[in-house]
């Protein structure tokens, strides 16, 4: 490799060659003069000046011309040096190390280089030492330039590590900030997990005892099994020796019952014989027993017992004793839980009251209000469900009006030709008469409703099962009085136009206060009730009159019957709970008004009462929430909106609480027909604060 100044790296090693030579003579030469040893010392430091010029590496362009200057200093003492080293080969044989002889002329060769040749040594001194010293200034700059371009690298190199040291910093600071709140957070973490740590050794603790209490039961378990095993073990060996005594004693047995076949087989003629005729004579025995079962049936029951007879729907025959039957109440207890038991067709219908009860002798109809003066020993009844929307003809089966339908028969009671069912259609389903409040909805929890537990209906599936039904019709609503009389003057009995005619008879007391014309309503409203059993209406105006004449006892069985026929009515459960109320029995007032109101919890009317009814057991909280609940539904409530700010004030439970503007009596529905302005209400559940502990409730 060559460079700009046209020498070569070979030059300078020669160079390098011939100063290592000449310094190595120098040093050898321990005896030289002065001026030879000050020589040999500046060759060593141009030596050593010329090996770190030749180990530099440019690194840039400047660099590059520093160096070649250097080599070119350093090639030009290679003129001088050589021409020393020529002259000091022709006196090698005087001067150098090998020199053979110790003449006088080798002696003087000596000392003239020693003496007279010291002119030619300071000459090279002096080109050496300049061209040292333009060396180490040449190779100066360069390491000054050099130390520039690092200078400004490591400044370089500063900024970027004082912006990295800034940005860890502000990452030292975030994370220190977060450790901070860490460390903030350890002691309660501490004091948790030293208390989880406790609690955890407490369970093992008990884990521990409770396996060592287990490992000493298994422990005694087993030492009691492998003494139980023991024991088996040798019972098993008594029991294998009783079985092995019990099969030879079970083969003697088989070869006598194979004995014994042996002789049946030779007797089995005389014995099959013998079967034949015991046959023939239980025969003759099982056909006298029904002549005489026959002949006992014939027999009338009234001639031994004093009986009433009851021909079911179902087609059968009940002779039940007249002691049992002597009330409607307990005949009607005796028919749902012994005739018609709960897994019997027709007991929904029983429960619902939807059966007719008629004399056989007339078809007289019987019901609660004439039975104690119809029933009597001997009485013939029959009994039919009440069936509604029959598509047959008046006379005609329903199962099989498909066949019968064109051929009616000549007598009301004459009984279908294919089957021999008995049908009847002469009674019509009385059309509401009273307005009663009712909802239609369905509780959220899927609860069945409130009131008496009725089994689910299924009313028409069960047709095929009764031998006697009653067809029933619906009958135009009644709207006016006029049209009431008109249909009484037809038929007296008809129970829709008897129950209106009542409801304005009760009306007319109630606004001018003749209370007698609650007997006429109350004679109108019996024949109802015995035209149609199934109606709620008569049994709740008899509870208006009997509340009118304050008859308790008759206002709860009244209603109790309105109630069990239609436990859907709101209306119903509160005049339950006035009754309740005006007896003093808060629980069972507050239990109607709850059932009230899970059926519809948007009349005002109910919650009036139950704030009277909290009121009045000093239940101020409760009773305060209840009435700003009425004034919610119904803010045009005067006496409610003065109770309401004295009880505003009082806590719940307190005791002498202000009776100023006290409500004592509860509100009720005014009875109104189904023809008069309707009222819009709806339904939904309700949760009731309880009734506390008072002196009227023992």
């Amino acid at each position: 490799m060559s460079y700009a100044y046209g020498y070569a790296v070979s030059d300078l090693i020669a160079v390098l060659g011939l100063f290592e030579r000449i310094a190595i003579e120098l040093r050898n030469f321990k005896n030289a003069p002065a001026h030879f040893q000050q020589l040999g010392a500046e060759i060593d430091l141009l030596q050593n000046a010329m090996r770190h010029a030749v180990r530099l590496i440019p690194q840039n362009e400047s660099h590059r011309e520093t160096l070649e200057r250097v080599r070119a200093i350093v090639m030009h003492c290679l003129t001088p040096l050589q021409a020393l080293v020529n002259k000091m080969q022709t006196k090698e044989s005087s001067l150098g190390h090998f020199r053979t002889s110790k003449s006088l002329s080798n002696i003087g060769t000596r000392i003239h280089w020693s003496m007279i040749a010291k002119q030619d040594i300071d000459e090279v001194r002096i080109t050496i030492t300049s061209e040292t010293v333009a060396i180490n200034m040449l190779l100066i700059a360069q390491s000054l330039a050099q130390i520039r371009q690092l200078t400004d690298c490591v400044q370089g190199i500063g900024n970027a590590q004082s912006t990295l040291i800034k940005s860890h910093s502000d990452t030292l600071i975030k994370q220190t900030s977060t450790i901070l709140n860490l460390v903030s957070t350890m002691p309660d973490t501490i004091a948790d997990l030293k208390l989880t740590a406790v609690m955890n050794e407490k369970k093992q603790s008990e884990q521990a005892r409770m396996l060592e209490h287990g490992l000493a039961v298994v422990t005694s378990h087993v030492g009691s099994l492998s003494q139980i095993g023991a024991k088996v073990s040798g019972t098993l060996s008594l029991h294998t020796n009783s079985m092995r005594r019990a099969v030879k004693r079970l083969l003697s047995l088989m070869r006598d019952i194979k004995e014994l076949f042996v002789l049946l087989a030779a007797h089995s003629r005389d014995i099959l014989e013998a079967i034949g005729q015991n046959t023939r004579a239980l025969l003759n025995i099982a056909s006298q027993m029904k002549r005489i079962i026959r002949a006992i049936e014939a027999i009338p029951l009234h001639l031994t017992l004093d009986i009433v007879r009851l021909d079911n729907a179902l087609g059968e025959s009940w002779a039940l004793p007249i002691q049992a039957c002597q009330s409607w109440r307990s005949f009607y207890n005796l028919l749902s839980t012994v005739v018609y038991t709960n897994d019997r067709p027709g007991a929904n219908r029983i429960s619902t009251m939807q059966f007719a009860l008629t004399m056989a002798k007339d078809g007289t109809e019987l019901g609660e209000f004439n039975w104690a003066r119809a029933i009597k020993p001997g009485l013939h009844i029959e009994q039919a469900m009440v069936v509604t929307g029959a598509g047959a003809s008046t006379e005609t089966c329903l199962e099989c009006s498909d066949m019968n339908s064109r051929t009616p028969a000549k007598h009301r009671d004459k009984p279908c030709t294919t089957c021999g069912r008995w049908v009847g259609r002469h009674k019509r389903i009385v059309e509401p008469v009273v307005r009663l409040f009712d909802t239609a909805n369905t509780l959220p929890d899927k609860t069945p409703p409130l009131g008496p537990e009725l089994p689910s209906m299924q009313l028409d599936s069960d047709l095929h099962h009764f031998r006697r039904v009653q067809i029933r019709e619906r009958s135009e609503p009644i709207r006016d009085i006029n049209t009431a009389e008109t249909i009484l003057g037809t038929d007296p009995m008809d129970p829709a136009a008897n129950t209106f005619l009542a409801l304005r008879l009760i009306q007319d007391a109630q606004n001018s206060g003749n209370l007698a014309l609650l007997e006429t309503s109350t004679r109108h409203l019996e024949i109802a009730i015995s035209s149609d059993s199934t109606a709620v209406d008569p049994w709740y105006l008899l509870a208006e009159i009997s509340i009118l004449g304050q008859d308790y006892r008759q206002v709860f069985t009244c209603l109790q019957q309105a109630v069990f026929r239609k436990p859907g009515s709101p209306q119903i459960w509160i005049s339950i709970a006035n009754l309740y109320y005006s007896i003093n029995q808060f629980r069972d007032s507050i239990d109607a008004l709850g059932r009230a109101l899970r059926l519809n919890q948007h009349i005002d009317l109910l919650w009036y009462n139950l704030g009277v009814l909290y009121d009045a057991n000093n239940q101020a909280g409760d009773a305060y929430e209840a009435f700003q609940k009425c004034l919610e539904l119904n803010p045009h409530l005067p006496d409610v909106q003065a109770r309401l700010e004295v009880l505003a004030g009082v806590q719940n439970g307190k005791e002498n609480v202000p009776d100023d503007y006290k409500i004592r009596r509860m509100a009720q529905y005014k009875i109104m027909a189904t023809a008069d302005e309707p009222e819009n209400i709806g339904g939904a559940d309700i949760v009731l604060n309880p009734i506390i502990d008072a002196e009227n409730n023992k």
